[in-house]
C-alpha cells in the first residue's frame, strides 16, 4: 500500500529499492510505471495548447488508480492493470505460484 501513498512513482522506487516480497516489488514496480507515465503524461500535455479540456480527466484517472491500487496493494492482491502490469511483472521478477 505504501507503494502507492508515498507521493506516486516516489514512493514505488523507495519501496521497490528497499524491499524484498515479490508482492510488495511487484505492487512498487506497477506504481512506478503508472504514476510516472501520467506525470510524464500531464507534464507534456501543459506543452500542447487546449489540452487542458483532457486534464480534468487525467487527474481522475490518476485518483481513481490511487484508490484502487492502494487497497489492492494493501490487501496483497496481485492486481494487474492491462499492460502495465505484464511491465511491472518483469521489472519486479514476479513468479506467479503455480497450484
Amino acid at each position: 500500500m505504501l507503494s502507492y501513498l508515498l507521493f506516486g512513482w516516489i514512493g514505488g522506487l523507495v519501496m521497490f529499492l528497499t524491499q524484498s516480497h515479490p508482492e510488495v516489488k511487484f505492487h512498487a514496480a506497477q506504481s512506478i510505471i503508472t504514476f510516472g507515465g501520467l506525470t510524464v503524461i500531464s507534464i507534456l500535455l501543459t506543452a500542447i495548447p487546449f489540452t487542458w479540456v483532457i486534464s480534468p480527466f487525467l487527474s481522475l484517472l490518476g485518483f481513481v488508480l490511487w484508490i484502487l491500487l492502494s487497497i489492492k496493494g494493501y490487501n496483497l492482491e496481485h492486481f494487474k492493470l492491462p499492460v502495465i502490469g505484464d511491465y511491472a511483472e518483469q521489472m519486479s521478477g514476479y513468479q506467479q505460484a503455480t497450484a
